[in-house]
């Protein structure tokens, strides 16, 4: 027999009850009002409300990241789970990318950190020198690469060349034939003084370069022994020289000895670089000075060839290229292009001896601050990309069973949606049919019986462990939610069955 038909049946027998208790009452001749008789009647009957089992707790459960395609569900619906257990994965592969990333902002802050507060080692002072002294040279060959002299013969041949058209434009006089005459004569002359200068300017610093060699091999020497004799102590603790045993102090006077004859060479390494450097801006200014004075001379008698023998259309079309030729020239070597080249140089050094300050001073506080803030803020990346990674998975809250999956393998899950569903493997029993006439006389701990429409062989015997304080109005009643917990489960019972929940009367 269903519950439904026994509670339609009590709600008979209490209200005959009622009827008989106010006709007793009306016999005796004990006066009572029918809310008086249907109270008494409420208190001597026993109270039977329908109810659902439920699970003690239900979970909800969703992905912590968004947009991913479902990659696995390790479980099937009606599963038992364990805390922990992992249920379902998305394609995490992106997640894991982010995780590297982050941890790669991390090491390169700290690298910057660390190079910010770490200070310079000896090599790395002697590499900033020598890019100092690399770049000085390089000034140095960009402006000997053009003389005073080299500028003065390319503005005479621009002369030579100015005045050979006019010559050829309008005839030649004898004062132009005596002009160009003088002109090789002087072109002849700054030939020679041209190599006379130059040969001896690149001799002195050929010379030069040998001396800062033989200067390079003594230091090296000198540092050879030095290094022998600093491993000589540090392995036998005596002197070198004399056999005798040595104490600390003298032993690092030999460490520092080797030190010292480190930087000697070191530096004689510089200056033989240096003046290299110069040998070859030397050698360069010489092949460019003669060659700009023969070329003077070559004019110059041209020049006065042409007067002498007079000159036809082509002879006149020649001299116009030449002076063409000639005033580009002195612009390549007194114009924009040697100006910027020089303007290279002295920000060549400038950056150098910048690169060079910059290595031996002392971080400033705000500096070493930003530096800290990216190296956290590197490291939260970090932490957020592996929390990011860690919700790529759905894990099991409690234990339990699987009772509801939305979830299918290369799809992304919808947001509006719980993607599973997981319900407490113990039992409860939540009843909304209690009105406020009924609920006042319960009272949390009070015992009941619990009976199963499913299982008429199965009733179980329970305790009130909840009632609501707030009703809800229902088919024009006002009805309290109270939930009872059975002292025994039973495997068949399964969510939503109904059930008969029998509340003891007063």
């Amino acid at each position: 027999m269903k519950y439904e038909t026994r509670i339609k049946r009590l709600v008979i027998g209490i209200g005959i009850a009622a009827v008989i208790v106010a006709g007793a009452a009306f016999t005796v001749g004990r006066p009572a009002t029918p809310q008086v008789a249907v109270a008494l009647a409420a208190e001597a009957a026993e109270i039977v409300a329908e109810g659902l089992v439920v699970p003690r707790q239900q979970v909800n459960l969703a992905f912590g990241t968004s947009g991913l395609a479902v990659a696995e569900v390790l479980v099937k619906k009606g599963e038992l789970v364990k805390a922990g257990q992992i249920l379902a994965t998305v394609d995490d592969r992106a997640l894991v990318l982010q995780v590297e990333q982050a941890q790669a902002q991390v090491d390169q802050a700290q690298a910057g950190y660390d190079a910010l507060i770490a200070r310079a080692t000896p090599e790395e002072i002697a590499q900033n020198e020598a890019q100092i002294a690399q770049a000085e040279a390089q000034r140095t060959q960009a402006r000997g690469g053009v003389t005073p002299q080299d500028v003065a013969a390319a503005k005479a041949q621009v002369e030579q060349a100015r005045a050979t058209v006019a010559v050829l434009e309008r005839g030649p006089k004898t004062a132009e034939i005596e002009r160009a005459q003088a002109g090789v004569a002087r072109a002849e002359a700054t030939l020679q003084s041209q190599r006379d200068a130059l040969s001896a300017a690149k001799t002195n610093a050929e010379l030069a370069t040998r001396q800062a060699a033989d200067a390079l091999v003594q230091a090296q020497s000198r540092h050879a022994a030095a290094q022998r004799n600093r491993e000589h102590v540090q392995a036998t603790g005596n002197d070198p020289t004399t056999g005798r045993g040595l104490d600390d102090i003298q032993k690092a006077a030999f460490v520092d000895a080797e030190t010292q004859a480190l930087a000697a060479m070191q530096s004689a390494e510089r200056s033989v670089e240096q003046a290299n450097v110069a040998f070859e801006a030397a050698r360069q200014a010489e092949i460019n000075g003669i060659a700009g004075a023969e070329a003077a001379l070559r004019d110059a008698r041209a020049a006065l060839d042409v007067l002498l023998a007079g000159a036809g259309a082509d002879q006149r079309a020649a001299a116009r290229a030449q002076l063409a030729q000639a005033q580009a020239n002195l612009a390549r070597l007194d114009g924009e292009q040697r100006t910027g080249a020089l303007a290279a140089g002295d920000a060549a050094v400038a950056s150098a001896r910048a690169s060079y300050d910059l290595l031996l001073a002392t971080p400033a506080t705000a500096e070493l601050a930003r530096a800290t803030a990216q190296v956290k803020q590197a490291q939260v990346a970090v932490k957020s990309a592996e929390l990011a990674l860690e919700n790529a998975a759905i894990r099991a809250p409690i234990d339990g069973s699987v009772a509801e999956i939305n979830l299918t393998v290369g799809e992304t899950p919808d947001p509006q949606q719980a993607a599973m569903v997981l319900a407490s493997d113990t039992w409860q029993i939540e009843t909304t049919d209690l009105t406020e006439l009924q609920v006042v006389d319960l009272e949390p701990g009070g015992a009941v019986e619990i009976a199963f429409d499913a299982l008429p062989d199965l009733v179980l015997r329970g305790t009130i462990t909840e009632i609501a304080t707030i009703g809800e109005r229902k088919q024009g009643d006002i009805t309290y939610t109270v939930v009872i917990t059975p002292e025994q489960s039973d495997p068949r019972l399964r969510w939503n069955m109904t059930a008969a929940v029998r509340f003891p009367g007063g």
